[in-house]
């Protein structure tokens, strides 16, 4: 694997944490809703755990982690943070945008989260989010992932994960040294 690889692995990987404090199986859910037109998302009850509490999507698309909305998804595939700014879309064609620019990573047809053509994560036939890393698959425990819903779980874990990233930059950022003149 090189560099970037990596980096892209690790990038999206940030949400193997919650691992520890998933635990345990869930009962799939029957779907809710019809399922939406290509490249559309099914906006119904879905969740994930995380270290910081449970991330969840409602019915009217509010995206919420531990009971604190974060932001806002659309059926037409876009995700706008608690200010009110679009800060993520998915295409109809699956591939994601992210902080006003394109990434390489894509939701394929079969609902499969990929960065420059590597597998980071997909969902399996019990609708958990399994994250692919170089140490084997860990599952996130999840509610509500179902053939309708499983493209909208993967653009929630995507999106998520930027948030994650971001948050760890920004936090790099403030804990970097002044350069010395």
């Amino acid at each position: 694997m090189n560099r970037a690889s990596r980096a892209s692995v690790a990038r999206w990987a940030l949400l193997l944490v919650c691992s520890a404090a998933c635990g345990g199986a869930s009962t799939p859910t029957s779907a809710v809703g019809p399922t939406e037109p290509a490249g559309q998302l099914v906006l119904a009850p879905i969740r994930f755990g995380s270290p910081t509490g449970e991330i969840t999507l409602d019915e009217a698309g509010r995206f919420a982690e531990a009971g604190a909305i974060i932001g806002t998804i659309s059926r037409d595939g876009g995700f706008v943070n608690a200010e009110g700014v679009e800060i993520g879309r998915l295409t109809p064609e699956g591939v994601l945008y992210f902080a006003g620019r394109r990434e390489s990573a894509t939701i394929d047809d079969a609902h499969a989260l990929r960065d420059g053509g590597e597998l980071v994560a997909s969902i399996d036939d019990e609708g958990q989010i399994v994250i692919h890393t170089g140490d084997g698959p860990v599952r996130l425990v999840t509610g509500g992932v179902t053939p309708a819903t499983a493209r909208t779980a993967m653009f929630m874990f995507a999106m998520y994960s930027g948030l994650i990233h971001l948050a760890g930059q920004a936090e790099e950022a403030h804990e970097s040294p002044e350069p010395v003149p």
